[in-house]
């Protein structure tokens, strides 16, 4: 019975440490770890050790009862009074009441060497009890901190989660706003086609205008008047290059902004991509882990059920 307690600690101590190793790495309490690869700990003897040592101490000292003064009560009855011997029987000799005490001295150390051995077996039972006892609260408490290694694992992914969708929230909003930018553009470039449409068709008039000027120019030859429709047209030109030229760097800084918001967009989901990904590696990593040690903790409990 024994020896199968000290076996079944053994295990259960080696597996103990083994799943603290693989579940914790090197935050594993130090407590936890088995006896013979705990850190920083004090050799102190085992309890068989100190049985041991009392058992051969005791064998030491069992040597013949003549070695030392015996202590040996005296009966009070009468084939044991020493007056009544001395006075009934003065020609019994002494060796006599000498056998008797050796046969005497050699049942009190059968006696006693019985009465060691049922304590021994008693303190042996009640060591493996102890060890068993023990093994169960570090059991228990390795199983309550697993449960807490779990609910945080779950708590992390429920935050991360939550992190993932204030992220795709956000990006759904930044695409909201850059769809009604674009709109707003796109109606300001719509504006500015028509604005452009009219101002060729105005250029045209104005063409023709001039065309009629220049006929009146070649009727009358009046030289005043021409300079003065010249000047007119220049001054109309000079607007229309200059209306065009505000217009064109309209466009421009609207094609500019439109690539600045393409490209933050790409980046946007660059790094939803990126976060996406470091999410889905992390619960693997968790669901692995906390798998593997509810497997191990349940082939370590099933002896004790």
């Amino acid at each position: 019975m024994s020896n199968t307690n000290n076996n079944l600690q053994t295990q259960t101590s080696n597996a103990l440490h083994n799943a603290i190793m693989e579940a914790y790495g090197k935050d594993r309490p130090p407590m936890l770890a088995p006896r013979n690869i705990a850190p920083n700990s004090r050799e102190t003897p085992s309890w068989r050790e100190i049985i041991q040592e009392v058992t051969l101490d005791t064998a030491d000292n069992s040597g013949p009862i003549f070695d030392a003064e015996p202590l040996q009560k005296v009966q009070s009855n009468d084939n044991y009074n020493v007056f009544s011997i001395k006075s009934e029987h003065p020609e019994q000799p002494e060796f006599v009441n000498d056998t008797y005490l050796e046969e005497q001295g050699d049942t009190t150390i059968t006696i006693n060497s019985l009465d060691m051995s049922t304590n021994g077996e008693t303190v042996d039972q009640d060591n493996d009890n102890d060890d068993l006892a023990r093994e169960r609260n570090l059991l228990a408490c390795l199983i309550e901190k697993l449960k807490c290694e779990i609910d945080d694992s779950k708590n992390r992914n429920k935050f991360l989660e939550t992190s993932n969708q204030d992220l795709v929230d956000k990006l759904k909003g930044k695409i909201k706003d850059f769809k009604t930018k674009n709109k707003i553009l796109e109606s300001s470039n719509n504006h500015f086609k028509e604005a452009n449409n009219e101002l060729s068709k105005t250029y045209q008039l104005m063409f023709k205008d001039l065309k009629k000027f220049q006929a009146k120019l070649d009727i009358y030859h009046d030289v005043n008047y021409a300079l003065e429709v010249a000047i007119d047209c220049v001054k109309a030109k000079e607007d229309s290059m200059s209306y065009k030229m505000k217009y064109e760097k309209s466009f421009n800084e609207y094609t500019r902004k439109r690539n600045d918001l393409n490209q933050t967009i790409l980046e946007m989901k660059k790094e939803l991509f990126a976060h996406q990904e470091t999410i889905s590696i992390m619960l693997k990593k968790r669901l692995r882990l906390s798998f593997t040690t509810l497997v191990k903790i349940k082939r370590l409990i099933r002896p004790f059920l």
